[in-house]
């Protein structure tokens, strides 16, 4: 896609990747993407601050 949200550039490389390698692994690896490291928090697009307060390297929600 090519609009304003990050998070839907993805769509077509996660579908490659779960085509090649199976749901399975491609879950496994998101799991480990969207937690932060140090507490394990599931973190999410655009969120700016995990659950024990750290700060996140995020996106800016984008303007319509």
């Amino acid at each position: 896609m090519n609009d304003k949200c990050p998070h839907h550039w993805t769509i077509r490389v996660n579908h490659q990747i779960i085509k090649k390698c199976g749901k399975d692994k491609w879950l496994k690896a998101q799991e480990k993407e969207w937690s932060y490291k140090s507490c394990g928090a599931r973190i999410i697009w655009y969120q700016k601050k995990c659950k024990c307060r750290h700060a996140l390297d995020a996106w800016e929600v984008p303007d319509y």
